[in-house]
């Protein structure tokens, strides 16, 4: 509005002037077209802006100078070092973990630092297809799940939603790279960490005098690793490969069975000391 004003106040000054003073008016109002049309087209662009973001509130809005019209921020890749926002190109030496746009206002949005971890990845019913595998995510997670119906396990990267699972129930996560699982002393599952999956189990009932083995029969690793294990120990240790195979998880079944012997156990006692 204040332009159109502008352009009219000049046409009234120059109405009725000698016709060669036209082209000079002609020219004035030419030139502020053109500056106006300038302006308004080198609009900058509107970047979020931020260094060694981490998190999403780090980051600030920010209208860039009006001959800006990209923004930068990380690629979204594994172990990514770069972590910083802003307007303009990226610099030469962050090329391979800067990325531009110039689509939107704020079109650099906040891209989460992602790790790079392994999981390993099982099948029980063929040993040969046990392997590692690599994974990206914002932290490490691996799932492992059972198979009710045969009892075999699988596992990968990510959680037990995503597997199908329900987690603790028949699928168990871990956070860790290489993580897995075994069953300790009291049947649960203990978290382990090792680029092979291995667990060990003692054959029968430990009775040395090793304090040690004393409180554990089960647990992660292999035979050969518990400290101070000795030669006559090591013949009573069972080594095996594989997420739990070192025990099965007691069934809802069986938990209900041992309730119900429980009950009948404390029944027959009572039963016999009132007679």
């Amino acid at each position: 509005n204040e332009y159109k004003s502008y352009l009219s106040d000049i046409m009234i000054e120059w109405h009725g002037k000698p016709h060669s003073t036209i082209p000079l008016a002609l020219a004035t109002m030419t030139t502020v077209t053109l500056v106006t049309l300038i302006t308004c087209t080198n609009a900058g662009i509107t970047c979020n802006k931020g260094e060694k973001v981490n998190k999403t509130d780090q980051l600030n809005s920010t209208n860039c100078s009006s001959n800006v019209s990209t923004c930068f921020r990380p690629i979204d890749m594994a172990e990514n070092t770069f972590n910083g926002y802003g307007c303009g190109k990226c610099r030469e030496e962050d090329r391979t973990q800067c990325r531009e746009c110039n689509d939107t206002d704020l079109c650099n949005a906040f891209v989460p630092p992602t790790k790079r971890f392994y999981c390993h990845t099982h099948d029980h019913a063929d040993p040969a297809r046990r392997s590692t595998t690599a994974c990206t995510g914002v932290r490490p997670l691996c799932y492992s799940i059972v198979n009710e119906t045969n009892g075999n396990y699988r596992g990968g990267c990510g959680d037990c939603i995503g597997a199908g699972g329900i987690k603790d129930k028949n699928c168990w996560e871990c956070s860790v790279s290489h993580c897995y699982s075994c069953f300790d002393q009291k049947g649960l599952t203990d978290s382990c960490n090792a680029s092979k999956m291995e667990c060990y189990k003692y054959t029968r009932e430990y009775n040395g005098t090793n304090e040690a083995l004393n409180t554990t029969t089960k647990g992660c690793g292999s035979c050969i690793n518990i400290p101070g294990i000795q030669e006559e120990d090591k013949r009573r240790c069972l080594t095996c490969e594989g997420f739990n195979c070192n025990g099965v998880p007691p069934s809802p079944v069986s938990y209900l069975f041992q309730s119900i012997l429980a009950l009948i156990t404390v029944f027959w006692d009572l039963t016999f000391h009132c007679n």
